[in-house]
């Protein structure tokens, strides 16, 4: 299986996009995140970024990753193009057939305060299939709210209310702009 810093470095999928030294704290942040071990400018960025030690380190005998990743980041820090990529690698290089039952599909969830927010997202979900032709193969239908692919996965947009996230077989859920969510509960 591909691993999310090769499809950030690959320049086969994305590395004209996520490869260059910009990106650098983006791919030890992500490579933590999902278990994979850091060299040492990555543990140094990703220490400096969460200020916590990598959940994987050299001398660790089996990957940990996490589960939950929050990010606090201002206007132009990337948030959406990484939130995209996370959409495309948890729909295309992830597997997960032995848990779906036969009709079943695995949705990953671009979430924000309503509809048209969370489309904003999958415009570059789009963009970055249709930028691989690897990967804009597995697309077998595409609308403005969806993409569906040929490995029983689909991406769709949702709002930030329970009724409406009620019922899916979900993968992973990208939380897009949450301190704009409404809620019943706060201002």
């Amino acid at each position: 299986m591909v691993d999310v810093r090769t499809v950030m470095t690959d320049p086969e999928l994305f590395g004209h996009q996520f490869g260059g030294d910009s990106w650098a704290a983006w791919r030890a942040l992500l490579a933590g995140f999902y278990g994979l071990r850091l060299d040492h400018d990555e543990t140094e960025l990703f220490r400096k970024i969460t200020q916590q030690r990598p959940p994987c380190t050299r001398t660790d005998p089996a990957p940990a990753r996490l589960q939950e990743l929050w990010q606090v980041i201002g206007r132009r820090g990337g948030k959406s193009n990484v939130a995209a990529l996370l959409a495309v690698y948890e729909s295309a290089f992830r597997d997960y057939f032995d848990r779906l039952a036969p009709g079943e599909v695995a949705t990953v969830l671009l979430l924000a305060a309503d509809r048209k927010q969370a489309r904003v997202c999958m415009r570059y979900v789009s963009g970055l299939f249709k930028s691989n032709a690897m990967l804009a193969r597995m697309v077998i239908r595409e609308d403005k709210e969806s993409i569906e692919l040929n490995n029983r996965t689909v991406i769709e947009v949702g709002t930030a209310s329970f009724r409406s996230v009620r019922g899916y077989t979900v993968a992973a859920v990208i939380a897009d702009e949450i301190a704009f969510w409404r809620s019943d509960d706060s201002a």
